[in-house]
């Protein structure tokens, strides 16, 4: 049966528990680590720094081997991407944005309708007398 490349981590690491004292965590989540396969992306230079495994062979979607190709594909990412046929951007009403209202929920969640209408209208500057 083939190992995982986290379980090849820890054993490189003298243990799973070795390796949770060297990288700062706790055993548990090396043992889920090993479960899994998968190494989480903020562990991946720590544990390529205590085994001497390359972070591409930790975690290749995020360190791919061809660096040119990983400049490229951030490149690609930052342009701006068309947006599709019929989309609308939705955007927060500046009062409500200020006012720490959250939009998308239910009045009877946090706040009541009258309660939101109020301060709505407080931001505007009409105050009831």
């Amino acid at each position: 049966m083939e190992t995982n490349i986290a379980t090849r981590a820890a054993e490189a690491a003298g243990g799973q528990s070795a390796l949770a004292r060297a990288i700062g965590c706790s055993p548990q989540a090396v043992q889920r680590m090993c479960a899994t396969g998968r190494i989480p992306a903020e562990r991946v230079l720590q544990i390529e720094s205590v085994t001497g495994i390359s972070r591409h062979e930790l975690r290749p979607d995020l360190y791919p081997n061809d660096a040119g190709a990983a400049v490229g594909s951030v490149k690609a990412s930052k342009e701006k991407q068309p947006k599709p046929e019929g989309f609308v951007e939705r955007r927060r009403p500046a009062a409500q944005s200020h006012a720490g209202i959250r939009t998308g929920r239910r009045a009877t969640d946090a706040t009541t309708r009258e309660q939101i209408v109020a301060i709505g209208r407080a931001a505007k500057g009409e105050f009831p007398e």
